[in-house]
């Protein structure tokens, strides 16, 4: 009963830039993640605590895409409970990129504007992205040579003549 959402907005933002002081802050009994997301960087807008009618809907949630209908009743910080990963991840509200903020140490945040906005959140790491079509490539090799090396063999055991035996 007390599990936190997936995405859900905070009443208010601390900045702490080392991460180890920010697990020790994490550990005093009095944080409240459900009403305040620890960052390690400056969110540069002033945070605002959601008022009635703040809201974060998943719409589609796949392991490299997520997207969600955010609504937001001021410049209010979204905390998103997915693993922080900042080599390939992107943001972006209504089509435009958006900064996302290391928060609660693991997590992920951002600085949503007033109103109603589409978010998503896209993984497409440069590796990844150069490397699958030399994996389907490599696949489409091994494919052929597998179905070569079998036509061959069908092929070689068609010329072999079995020997007549005589039944007289």
């Amino acid at each position: 009963n007390d599990a936190l959402p997936r995405m859900f907005f905070v009443d208010r933002t601390r900045t702490i830039a080392d991460p180890q002081a920010m697990l020790r802050a994490m550990a005093d009994p009095a944080w409240s993640p459900r009403h305040e997301a620890l960052v390690l960087a400056d969110p540069s807008s002033l945070i605002e605590a959601p008022g009635p009618g703040a809201q974060a809907v998943i719409t589609e949630y796949r392991p490299h895409h997520i997207k969600a209908d955010v609504t937001a009743t001021g410049t209010n910080f979204l905390a998103i409970s997915e693993v922080y990963y900042p080599a390939g991840w992107k943001a972006t509200l209504d089509g435009q990129e958006v900064p996302i903020q290391r928060t609660n140490y693991a997590f992920r945040g951002i600085v949503v504007p007033a109103g109603t906005h589409a978010l998503s959140l896209d993984f497409a790491d440069a590796g990844f992205v150069r490397g699958r079509p030399i994996s389907i490539a490599s696949y489409g090799l091994i494919l052929v040579t597998l179905a070569g090396g079998y036509l061959l063999e069908r092929r070689r055991k068609g010329a072999v003549s079995v020997p007549e035996t005589d039944a007289g």
